[in-house]
């Protein structure tokens, strides 16, 4: 007998019917309620099965632990679990940093920042930046004083100096030094140029190589090259300089020297 198919079932829930089957073959099978009846009895007359047969066949099977169940519903907790169990790293040793350190190191930046307020002197052998206020004089490499930087003391540097904010006392650079919209109460020595821009208020006396004037000087004033007073420019006191330009519109009150080697034998 082969395989069934186009198997054709009526009246399920009805009375008894009987299943008529197709073989392979040509014949045809049927099947009626007593054929099912007596099947029903072979079965029953083998031996029961008990829940333990059942149990003992899965003895090889893998029996998944309960906290095993509970990594795979909760992954989150295995990794917290895990955290707990690595150990912490080691610390590492951050060099501290003194005041001798950072006064050593030429390439160390000094900022003040703006609303600090530094009440004594700085000394730095690197650059310093002042946008707070300083109660003291300021010393470094290079200087900056932002718009909103107040020094009350001198400032000397041996690079550049650029001041935008106030300066109480003396202003000594080897480098350029600009001023601008600053106001300098102090005298202002250099080896360079020094501009002082249109809006700076100077009160004191300039020594340097060049100057040239867009603003306002009070005081003397001495260059070993050249001086340059701007258009609306105001200088008040001696101009003293080989070379002295007074553009029109500048206003000048006080005495042009103009340092010149002069060969008086044109007069004999």
């Amino acid at each position: 007998m082969g395989f069934f198919s186009d198997v054709d079932v009526q009246d399920i829930e009805g009375t008894p019917s009987s299943v008529k089957a197709n073989t392979s073959s040509d014949e045809s099978v049927v099947f009626s309620d007593d054929d099912l009846m007596e099947d029903e009895e072979t079965v029953s007359s083998n031996e029961e099965f008990d829940d333990s047969d059942i149990l003992d066949d899965d003895e090889g099977d893998y029996d998944m632990g309960e906290s095993e169940a509970d990594d795979l519903a909760f992954p989150e907790e295995k990794e917290e679990k895990q955290k707990e169990k690595e150990p912490d790293p080691e610390p590492k040793e951050v060099p501290k940093q003194t005041s001798k350190n950072v006064k050593n190191d030429a390439s160390a930046s000094t900022v003040i920042g703006q609303g600090t307020i530094v009440s004594g002197s700085i000394d730095s052998d690197g650059p310093v930046t002042v946008g707070g206020t300083v109660d003291g004089s300021v010393k470094a490499s290079s200087v900056i004083i932002e718009r909103s930087g107040v020094v009350s003391d001198s400032i000397e540097a041996k690079g550049d100096i650029s001041i935008e904010g106030t300066v109480n006392g003396d202003v000594t650079g080897s480098g350029a030094i600009l001023l601008k919209d600053s106001k300098i109460r102090g005298d202002i020595s250099g080896t360079g140029d020094i501009s002082v821009t249109k809006g700076s208020v100077i009160v004191g006396s300039i020594t340097c190589d060049s100057l040239t004037i867009a603003g306002g000087v009070k005081g003397d004033v001495t260059a070993s090259k050249k001086i340059v007073v701007e258009n609306g420019a105001t200088a008040i006191g001696t101009l003293k300089a080989r070379d002295i330009v007074v553009k029109p519109g500048a206003k000048i009150s006080g005495t042009i020297n103009q340092v010149t080697q002069i060969d008086e034998s044109i007069f004999d």
